[in-house]
């Protein structure tokens, strides 16, 4: 576990977090991270839950802590500086399979909404033979599926074409812009930015990929145990957002934009996207074929060897279904 945590990175996050949490709590409030890779869309039931008070009265003062990595968000979730993480699956699986504790107790995203999008003279995925592709992590869940685009046109890692690592979908967006790599995935709104300025779509997720489970809401196995209450708080308010954003179109898509960064028009396109395709589960359940799907995928990559674990190894339902009884009464 000494290689997963990284003591410099921790510290930096631990000062983050104080200076951040003690700025404004609610009295008497209990203190609740969340880390977050970036801003987008798949975080939307998290900032309407913040915005309509849905935290604070399950008791809770709820803040996000934005981080560049998937590496990062993983150590602040194992050295306790974040009780909650939003990391892909690919991701937990990788850290259990490691020894963590850690288990994924609800969904935000059951398909990675994901564009690969190229420089203006970049015409197809062909003319990036050669070329140095930009990613969040060189084995982040984004990685993983772009290489299987790339591999279904002929194109294999490295023989064909070299990464590096930038950061979260918008440092991948400036780095695009900039012309310092060839091609990135950008993550729906971030794309419809990038496609609106000229920047061609090269593929889209959606063509090649059906099931990948991929944002989740996760949590350190052992705070969990201590504090099964709490998680069952914390994922209540998920889904009465989740209810809310579903009634609430306008409101909801204006919380976004704010969130993100971006117009209410492109907010409103991704709202389509996520919650007229059901992208974003209403129930925040888990499918289980999504997730056999990533433990494929790493046996693929030779990451896992089989006989393959099973889904249960990373998994939890038990928090997320006394929520849902609370919330739909089921």
């Amino acid at each position: 576990m000494r290689d997963i945590l990284r003591g410099h990175a921790i510290g930096m996050l631990a000062a983050i977090l104080v200076l951040g949490l003690a700025a404004s709590p609610a009295l008497g409030a209990e203190k609740i991270a969340v880390g977050t890779i970036g801003k987008n869309q798949a975080y939307l039931p998290v900032w309407v839950a913040q915005h309509k008070g849905f935290f604070k009265e399950k008791g809770m003062e709820v803040e996000t802590v934005v981080v560049r990595s998937q590496d990062i968000e993983a150590q602040a979730l194992l050295s306790g500086s974040v009780q909650f993480s939003t990391m892909a699956a690919d991701g937990v699986i990788r850290l259990v399979e490691k020894g963590a504790d850690i288990k994924i107790v609800a969904s935000l995203n059951t398909v990675a909404a994901f564009s690969l999008v190229g420089r203006k003279e970049v015409k197809s995925l062909r003319d990036l033979k050669g070329t140095t592709l930009g990613v969040s992590a060189l084995n982040s869940g984004a990685t993983v599926l772009m290489k299987e685009i790339l591999r279904a046109n002929g194109l294999e890692f490295p023989r064909d074409y070299k990464m590096i690592s930038v950061g979260s979908t918008q440092d991948r967006m400036v780095a695009l812009e900039a012309g310092t790599v060839s091609a990135v995935m950008l993550i729906i709104p971030t794309n419809y930015l990038a496609i609106d300025k000229g920047y061609p779509e090269l593929a889209n997720l959606a063509q090649y990929i059906k099931e990948f489970q991929f944002t989740d809401i996760n949590v350190g196995g052992k705070w969990a145990r201590e504090n099964p209450g709490k998680v069952v708080d914390f994922l209540e308010a998920v889904l009465r957002a989740n209810r809310w954003i579903h009634e609430n179109r306008k409101p909801a898509v204006e919380i976004a934009a704010k969130e993100i960064g971006i117009s209410v028009e492109h907010a409103d396109r991704a709202y389509d996207y996520y919650i007229t395709n059901k992208v974003q589960p209403l129930d925040g359940a888990v499918p289980e074929r999504g997730v056999q799907k990533v433990i494929e995928s790493l046996g693929e990559l030779e990451e896992l060897k089989r006989p393959y674990p099973p889904v249960s190894k990373f998994v939890d339902p038990t928090y997320l279904r006394e929520a849902q009884k609370r919330v739909f009464g089921r």
